[in-house]
């Protein structure tokens, strides 16, 4: 993981990450990435798997508020490079749930291949490698 930047835009986290790989006898990497959070959920300490953000935006607009976002079920986000990858998203945080970091996780099959851990407040965090 060579980068990983995170910002809170109102119920939304917006995740860039920047992957690199050594090549492996030329072939590509295939795995997936995940999303745990760790904070507070009626006022105990819990963690959580985060979900993608999947309302449409028209291109350049932001999400504003919960009443323009969807969910959807998907945690696991399929992973397919050689040597980089740039990838961005958006994650939902449920309503009741007060994030204090976010993990990131990239999976090759069942094993954990690289993590990274961004401690965030709630107006916005940003790690680099």
């Amino acid at each position: 993981i060579r980068a990983f930047d995170v910002e809170m835009v109102g119920p939304l986290l917006r995740y860039k990450v920047l992957l690199q790989r050594s090549m492996v006898n030329g072939k590509s990497f295939d795995g997936a990435i995940y999303f745990t959070a760790e904070g507070l959920q009626d006022g105990k300490p819990t963690t959580i798997t985060l979900e993608e953000a999947t309302a449409e935006l028209p291109e350049g607009q932001e999400p504003e508020s919960t009443h323009s976002v969807g969910t959807a079920g998907k945690t696991q986000f399929p992973l397919s490079f050689e040597q980089f990858n740039r990838d961005q998203g958006w994650l939902v945080l449920p309503d009741d749930f007060e994030i204090r970091s976010l993990t990131m996780s990239v999976l090759e099959g069942k094993t954990l291949r690289a993590s990274r851990k961004v401690e965030l407040n709630t107006t916005e965090a940003t790690s680099g490698s």
